[in-house]
């Protein structure tokens, strides 16, 4: 299984604007590559209710969305990265994302953080085990 986090920062402003165009990313994953295992956006939350005990450090900065993706192996992560959902919404949404240094022709993509990771031990539970417990998803 192959297991990454990813870093973006959406431009100042476009948080609105780009929140749906994840849901539909996320949604499109989804429904057409099922080898795509776990695929989820998140936000930071400022909001800690540890009080002082826990704080990250240094503090997200605004903007900052992590992708957090599981596939079955390098060829579904390859068709993700690869494919047509995955590098249309690059294509159309890339310019609402903080930009990286141009390319040698001038184009920009986002400025992105990936780190691929080996899973030591842990569980994932399913969305309908959280709903039967009364948790509720963001779509």
């Amino acid at each position: 299984m192959i297991a990454l986090y990813s870093n973006w920062w959406i431009q100042q402003g476009k948080e609105e604007t780009v929140y749906p165009l994840l849901r539909e990313l996320a949604n499109a994953v989804l429904e057409n590559e099922p080898d795509t295992l776990m695929y989820t956006v998140h936000t930071p939350n400022y909001d800690f209710p540890t009080g002082t005990d826990i704080v990250s450090e240094p503090m997200p900065r605004p903007g900052a969305i992590t992708f957090v993706e599981n596939y079955a192996d390098w060829e579904a992560f390859e068709t993700h990265v690869n494919g047509p959902i995955f590098t249309s919404f690059l294509k159309n949404n890339g310019h609402l994302f903080v930009q990286g240094e141009p390319n040698p022709d001038g184009s920009t993509k986002p400025f992105i953080q990936v780190v691929f990771m080996n899973r030591i031990t842990g569980f994932i539970r399913e969305d309908d085990y959280l709903l039967s417990k009364g948790f509720s998803t963001p779509d």
